[in-house]
């Protein structure tokens, strides 16, 4: 069975992204395991500044980073990471488990993405269409093993028989079906066909089918 993050939406608070959470302490020096749920590692550097959610240590600035340079995908990949005024295991033990976040407006200044890609935070709220019909808007990005997929809160049209607009569901010959209320839906070729962030829609192909299969 393919292994499941924590989805990444589900844990934005305001304007704070999760970048990773932590582990254990290594050594003496206060250097300690993240656990990476990004991917742009190479936001966190030297003298960037984040945010936790312990209570001891709210505001962190970065005073060492490593990650394993030779993985394609780096989140859910473990790094090493220390910070300036937690130099021993007994301070960096007070982090353990605790989350590391950083600001949408440093990532988005920090992290260039290359055509066709975006950022998720982007992606939640999109409209999903499939031939002119909605079939949902996207609440979250859930990644199950190196997939992305796409959390689709299904729209009321295709869901309520007594909507008046149920004429929608007997053009798509899904009257007197049951139908879920959410659905996913791989992030890959197979399935998106075009993205568009200033009408806040995706156009699907597929996305139907899935749905009823749920």
């Amino acid at each position: 069975m393919a292994k499941t993050i924590r989805s990444l939406s589900t844990l934005q608070n305001s304007n704070l992204l999760v970048v990773g959470k932590f582990g254990r302490s290594v050594g003496v020096d206060g250097t300690l395991r993240l656990f990476l749920q990004t991917d742009f590692p190479q936001s966190i550097k030297r003298g960037v500044k984040l945010k936790s959610d312990s209570p001891l240590y709210p505001n962190l600035e970065v005073s060492y980073f490593m990650f394993p340079k030779d993985e394609s995908s780096h989140s859910n990949s473990k790094a090493l990471v220390r910070f300036v005024g937690i130099d021993s295991k007994d301070s960096a033990d007070q982090l353990t488990n605790f989350l590391l976040f950083n600001t949408i407006q440093a990532t988005r200044e920090n992290c260039k993405l290359d055509d066709g890609e975006f950022f998720w935070f982007d992606i939640v709220g999109c409209k999903i269409f499939e031939d002119n019909v909605v079939l949902g808007e996207v609440v979250e990005i859930e990644r199950i093993g190196n997939i992305d997929y796409l959390h689709i809160a299904t729209d009321r049209n295709l869901i309520s028989l007594s909507n008046p607009n149920s004429v929608i569901q007997e053009e798509l010959g899904i009257r007197n079906r049951k139908i879920r209320k959410s659905f996913l839906l791989p992030y890959i070729k197979a399935y998106i066909v075009g993205v568009s962030l200033r009408q806040k829609s995706i156009l699907v192909n597929g996305g139907l089918a899935i749905l009823l299969e749920s």
